[in-house]
């Protein structure tokens, strides 16, 4: 899966992480969640995992731009009536079973 690189997208663009309940159907099964995101299981828990490339300025001010790969899950938390809110979790510098498995630990303890 090829990733998307933000670094050139005018913030605009970007759309902004929401936290609105919604009901998952088969045509949109994850409104949140990035379109071309893989459904994967977290736990008991339904998500969708995708990752992008994206640019960051070492220090303000730095010319030098760091490229890093971000992984980022959306794991459907249900809130009754067949509604869920998703659960956004994103990291750098981990693989995605270990993001995964970070997540799974921390929801099995709710």
């Amino acid at each position: 899966m090829a990733g998307r690189d933000v670094s050139s997208t005018p913030s605009s663009a970007r759309r902004p992480i929401c936290c609105s309940a919604y009901r998952p159907t088969a045509a949109v099964p994850d409104p949140e969640a990035p379109k071309g995101a893989e459904p994967v299981r977290v736990g008991r828990y339904h998500a969708r995992f995708y990752h992008f490339l994206a640019s960051f300025l070492r220090a303000p001010g730095s010319h030098i731009v760091v490229r890093e790969l971000i992984r980022e899950l959306y794991v459907e938390l249900p809130i009754g009536r067949g509604r869920v809110r998703d659960l956004a979790v994103g990291a750098a510098r981990v693989s995605r079973a270990q993001l995964i498995r970070i997540v799974a630990r921390g929801l099995s303890s709710r």
